[in-house]
């Protein structure tokens, strides 16, 4: 009678060095995935706040004085959370994409407060659409 038990063998140290590394940079990949996730939803929920207070602001339904503060918080939370995002190759259109949001924020914000609204309207309807394909091409439709 043979026996089909496999004789477990040590693992050499080399080879536990190269597993133990393996295993960690498996755990760091998930873990920036998962940071890059949180900021991204972070950032499109700032991106949708500055687009419904520039709306409202484009309709005369809000105070000048709130939406320049208001905006001024969004952008701010926007450019520190995008900061935040893991600086890495696969995640540079992302990081593109943010600086685009935040740039049209800025641009219907000076829209507004020069009376040009129609050029505004224009900008918030690209503002969402921007927003809707970063969620959409980053993976955070949460």
């Amino acid at each position: 009678m043979v026996s089909t038990r496999i004789a477990k063998r040590p693992l050499s140290s080399s080879k536990k060095l190269l597993s133990t590394f393996l295993f960690l940079w498996l755990a760091s990949c998930a873990n920036q995935d998962d940071q890059f996730q949180k900021r991204m939803q972070e950032i499109l929920l700032w991106s949708a706040t500055a687009e419904m207070i520039l709306n409202a602001r484009l309709g005369a339904l809000v105070p000048k004085g709130f939406t320049d503060l208001a905006v001024e918080r969004c952008q701010k939370q926007i450019v520190d959370l995008s900061s935040e995002l893991p600086q890495t190759s696969k995640y540079a259109e992302a990081r593109a994409n943010i600086v685009k949001l935040e740039r049209l924020i800025a641009a219907t914000d000076d829209e507004i407060g020069r009376g040009r609204f129609e050029q505004a309207h224009l900008h918030l309807i690209e503002l969402h659409q921007s927003a809707v394909e970063l969620r959409r091409t980053s993976g955070a439709d949460g």
